[in-house]
């Protein structure tokens, strides 16, 4: 269906069946019920009308009132008010032609393309990832990027233009490397709305260059030992959930949603080698496929497993404040009190980066560094993934833990 999103740059707020032209006009665009196309013998598949404003608050004040019209019609197949609707029948452009499509059952002849808001839910239905809430988020913050900039359109009205106008305003407000996850998700989108329902479309979003890819990112710097171990000793002193996360993060290498996405399931402690285990389920997912692994317990990580473990309900979370759904909530209140409380100016997400070099200074192989902390270095993940029992890891991992 239509959308426009509103947005002041902390909230956005969805509007069914309200898109704009290129000329900044606003459009009532809605797809004919099938019960009232059944009902009341229309033919058409969508019917736009014009709502002869460039004013927002204008334009929605308007579109509640067609709206009403309409559903009055067709929803409660009575004719309502027939002079009103019949004037506003008139002025309708009734879509009848037919999507570009590619023979065969999979789209019904004749029916028109989808927008791409309709794509999405269509998307989001179909995932395996389509219930998470971060995942839907993220689709969902990509679609209100492109309409906001050139509307909800049918996917076969989309242009070259169109995506390189998309790109610009995404740069507008975010960093190269989010525009390339933004299009990464518009693409996959476009291509599984062509996919279903057999279209004869080509994607114009797909192969957009962006400029300087990456030379605007922050590099993360990494912890010193010293910082390290005052870092430790400064969690051990307050010892609660939050500064068990960073004494996890710390030897283990994971990824902070990793940690805080642990059930308590995941967490094996009676085994001669204590591990955890970094696996997907239902509301969590990883950010690659080889992220799924078990990494050995050892040093501040173990003691922080083990304390965090006092008193959870075997069935829940390991950090049920955060879980996997809040990850940036956790570095944003983690980032704070290592700079203010423990006196590093640096971020969580140096520990991750902090444990790859020492691993590296230690001499452990590519292999087993990429298992260890589920890294995907080109090749050496399929040679090494899967080859290696908990022994050989804890083995090499032993050679760089603090405690």
């Amino acid at each position: 269906m239509a959308r426009y999103v509103l947005s002041d740059g902390c909230f956005s707020v969805s509007i069914r069946y309200l898109t704009t032209n290129r000329d900044g006009v606003f459009w009532y665009y809605r797809r004919v019920p099938l019960a009232a196309k059944a009902k009341l013998g229309i033919s058409s598949h969508f019917v736009r009308v014009s709502l002869s404003t460039r004013d927002r608050t204008e334009a929605i004040r308007r579109l509640i009132e067609v709206n009403a019209q309409f559903e009055t019609r067709w929803l409660d197949g009575s004719p309502g008010n027939a002079e009103g609707t019949h004037s506003l029948w008139s002025k309708a452009v009734l879509n009848q032609a037919p999507c570009s499509q590619t023979a065969g059952p999979s789209r019904p002849e004749g029916e028109a393309c989808p927008t791409i808001g309709e794509a999405l839910d269509l998307y989001l239905s179909q995932h395996p990832n389509g219930r998470n809430k971060r995942f839907r988020q993220n689709a969902q913050i990509a679609i209100g990027y492109l309409i906001e900039a050139v509307g909800d359109l049918p996917l076969d009205s989309f242009t070259r233009q169109n995506a390189l106008a998309v790109r610009n305003a995404i740069l507008a407000k975010n960093k190269t490397a989010s525009v390339k996850r933004r299009f990464n998700t518009i693409n996959a989108i476009f291509n599984a709305a062509i996919q279903e329902g057999g279209l004869k479309l080509s994607n114009p979003f797909s192969g957009i260059r962006i400029v300087n890819l990456g030379g605007d990112s922050e590099k993360r710097e990494e912890f010193t030992i010293e910082e390290l171990k005052k870092l430790a000793n400064a969690c051990q002193q307050v010892g609660d959930d939050r500064r068990l996360i960073i004494l996890m993060l710390m030897d283990t290498g994971a990824r902070l949603g990793e940690i805080v996405g642990l059930r308590v399931s995941d967490v094996d402690l009676g085994q001669p080698l204590p591990h955890i285990h970094i696996r997907p389920f239902d509301g969590r997912t990883l950010k690659t496929a080889s992220s799924t692994r078990k990494v050995p317990l050892m040093g501040e990580a173990l003691w922080a497993a083990k304390k965090a473990m006092v008193g959870k309900d075997k069935d829940g979370l390991l950090f049920p404040d955060y879980g996997p759904a809040k990850a940036n909530s956790a570095s944003a209140a983690l980032n704070k009190w290592i700079k203010k409380t423990a006196g590093i100016q640096k971020t969580i997400h140096g520990l991750r980066h902090s444990m790859k070099t020492r691993l590296v200074i230690a001499g452990v192989p590519e292999d087993i560094r990429n298992r260890i902390g589920g890294w995907t270095d080109g090749e050496t993940v399929s040679r090494g993934y899967g080859s290696y029992p908990l022994e050989v890891l804890a083995e090499w991992l032993r050679e760089v833990t603090l405690g």
